[in-house]
């Protein structure tokens, strides 16, 4: 099926075209085109955390995310960065190792230092054909020696932060916060159930509007997802019960048939 969207109409619904495209893992290269090529930084940053979720399925992952990694905004380059951690192989690492040639802010710091260690495997000897920065941060990264991470933070980091910040703070009117809020703090059957299949449409966190980029099912097991909800449940000043594997066993059974995100309004809020 070909896609026929205008650009203005993708500008304003990019959150909900992406959201029923991935669900459906249909991969359109036309629209990702599109996306990245917004003016707005929120379009292009959501356009990047879509191409790493698609790289398996696209020919040319590996220059939409360099093209990323070079976008003028801060938070283009970070989903970008994210996105090769679980691409992977060296020439992300090539890719990724791109965003020293332009300003970070302590969360680009963050992913980047956090990609770089996870691909470090795959290295070899790349160190001596990168320009003089790139091989110093590597050699820094690698030997710096691994973090240790429980279980629930290590899906957090791989999954979460781009979008929700390494403080839980989220990003102002895209990515609602964690830290503190309501919804992490509330029912916890809610929050699986948006965990286990998305949530979209408009959403409240705060006193604040959110809901103009959906959030789609993570694709986690019972036991990932127990432990990243008991993480994030108890990091950044929250203070809730763990979640348990046979709550999160028990909404999975009661909502299998469950294809679509969930919108606020159904969850009650």
């Amino acid at each position: 099926m070909r896609a026929n969207f205008s650009h203005s109409w993708l500008r304003l619904n990019a959150g909900e075209v992406m959201g029923v495209l991935q669900s459906h893992a249909a991969i359109r290269p036309g629209v990702l085109d599109h996306l990245q090529g917004s003016t707005d930084f929120r379009i292009r940053s959501y356009a990047a955390r879509v191409v790493g979720e698609w790289s398996t399925q696209l020919p040319d992952t590996q220059s939409r995310l360099a093209k990323a990694v070079a976008d003028a905004h801060p938070r283009v380059r970070l989903e970008a960065v994210v996105a090769l951690s679980h691409v992977g192989g060296q020439s992300s690492l090539r890719t990724a190792l791109m965003a020293l040639d332009q300003p970070t802010d302590k969360f680009l710091d963050y992913a980047l230092r956090q990609t770089v260690r996870h691909l470090l495997p795959t290295a070899g000897k790349i160190a001596a054909e990168l320009p003089a920065p790139q091989a110093a941060y590597l050699k820094k990264v690698a030997a710096s020696g691994p973090v240790v991470v429980s279980p629930g933070q290590a899906i957090y980091e791989g999954l979460c932060l781009n979008c929700h910040q390494a403080a839980g703070q989220g990003l102002a009117g895209v990515y609602p916060p964690l830290a503190k809020s309501e919804w992490v703090a509330g029912d916890a059957q809610v929050l699986i159930r948006i965990t286990m299949h998305g949530l979209a449409g408009p959403t409240k966190v705060q006193g604040k509007d959110y809901g103009l980029v959906p959030m789609p099912p993570m694709g986690l097991d019972d036991q990932q997802l127990a432990d990243v909800l008991t993480y994030v449940r108890n990091a950044f000043g929250n203070k809730s019960h763990a979640i348990k594997v046979d709550e999160v066993k028990a909404v999975r059974e009661e909502t299998r048939a469950r294809t679509a995100p969930w919108s606020a309004v159904e969850l009650g809020r």
